[in-house]
């Protein structure tokens, strides 16, 4: 499991190489090493900020951060979306005995 996608780096650092050639090229790195050893890779990835600026903040393919070679290279890209988050406005905090309690936030996640 790689956590993060984006904090990885090539050696590579050719003065004509840009950040979304060098995803490219871990991109295609981490789908030949997959293959190689025959193993699953997962790799973690953030989006990009444009997707707080979205009407619909569901996430999409083009929203991954840096690269449209995660979403060519990837065999599965599954979404973490939590929909409450952005339907719910923001609660303030209860006070009691001078000390915060904050709720806990829960995650229900199933694989089939």
């Amino acid at each position: 499991m790689i956590d993060y996608i984006q904090l990885m780096t090539t050696h590579s650092k050719r003065s004509s190489e840009n950040r979304v050639q060098e995803m490219t090229a871990i991109t295609i790195g981490l789908k030949a090493l997959a293959k190689e050893l025959n193993i699953p890779i997962i790799a973690l990835s953030q989006f990009s900020h444009q997707v707080e600026n979205q009407t619909d903040k569901r996430p999409q393919l083009a929203d991954l951060r840096e690269s449209g070679s995660i979403e060519q290279d990837a065999d599965i890209v599954l979404f973490v979306y939590r929909e409450e988050y952005y339907l719910k406005k923001e609660v303030a905090p209860s006070i009691e005995n001078g000390k915060r309690q904050w709720r806990k936030p829960r995650a229900k996640l199933w694989l089939l």
